[in-house]
């Protein structure tokens, strides 16, 4: 199945970026042929940086507990267990909200793990995967995900409902669909842009496993239906040229329309 889910996303979405299969695992995992960032790099990491690397450079990635560089990214996968209300607050304030209870309040409405949920995590480009993942992550232009709207919603007709914060962005990627079953679309935040150099015109798309086989299904039937496409047909095209005035005496001359 993840053979031809990727072949679906290549040719019905043609992101400028490999889609990234991510596997969580509630042991710690020596994997084969991964780079692990203390090992690799000499130092820690945020997990944004490991799904650039692999979407980017085709790397297949491994996080253990202190391969964790972003403290609230690993926070949210279970480390450290149950924040205080008062290291909420200091969180997220000022940062992104305007008091420390508010900061509470986001820091309680974010995707989170339960202790010991996600010991290890690893990813691979979708077409070098030798795991089953939990989730298949998707970056690429707004009209490119609206294509991953598409597909998904072709099988039940439901919109995809999603959850925006502006901030840790692996949380929304990874957790949510996982423990919801169900896709979501993700809007960078300044950690992301700031470490693992997401640009300004790109998003991302997240699907949990009990999703791949219906998405790829839609993405081939939405493409062959013939209003969504990439390339997108402009139907410009056919329109006829309307051309400056300064021209009229030159297309008089040659005979074209009534100018």
């Amino acid at each position: 199945m993840l053979q031809e889910l990727y072949a679906a996303i290549d040719r019905y979405v043609r992101p400028l970026s490999q889609p990234v299969a991510v596997k969580v695992m509630d042991r710690e995992e020596s994997i084969s042929k991964a780079r692990v960032p203390t090992e690799t790099f000499g130092h820690r990491m945020a997990l944004c940086q490991g799904i650039a690397l692999t979407r980017r450079f085709g790397w297949k990635i491994a996080f253990h507990e202190r391969d964790w560089g972003c403290p609230v990214g690993m926070s949210l996968f279970g480390f450290g267990g149950p924040r205080s209300p008062e290291m909420d607050g200091r969180i997220a304030c000022p940062l992104y909200t305007a008091t420390p209870e508010a900061g509470v309040v986001l820091q309680n409405a974010m995707p989170q793990f339960p202790s010991g949920a996600a010991r290890t995590v690893v990813m691979a480009t979708m077409d070098r995967a030798d795991f089953d993942p939990d989730v298949i992550i998707i970056y690429g232009m707004p009209f490119q995900i609206a294509r991953c709207i598409q597909g998904v919603q072709w099988e039940d007709g439901n919109p995809i409902v999603s959850e925006f914060s502006g901030r840790a962005n692996c949380a929304y990627e990874i957790i949510t669909p996982i423990q919801t079953g169900t896709c979501r679309v993700i809007i960078p935040g300044g950690g992301e842009k700031a470490f693992a150099g997401t640009q300004d015109c790109e998003m991302s798309f997240a699907v949990p496993a009990q999703k791949m086989e219906s998405f790829a299904k839609g993405l081939e039937a939405t493409h062959k239906a013939g209003a969504n496409r990439i390339p997108t047909p402009s139907l410009g095209i056919m329109a006829e040229p309307m051309m400056p005035p300064q021209y009229n005496d030159l297309a008089r001359f040659l005979g074209i329309g009534n100018s």
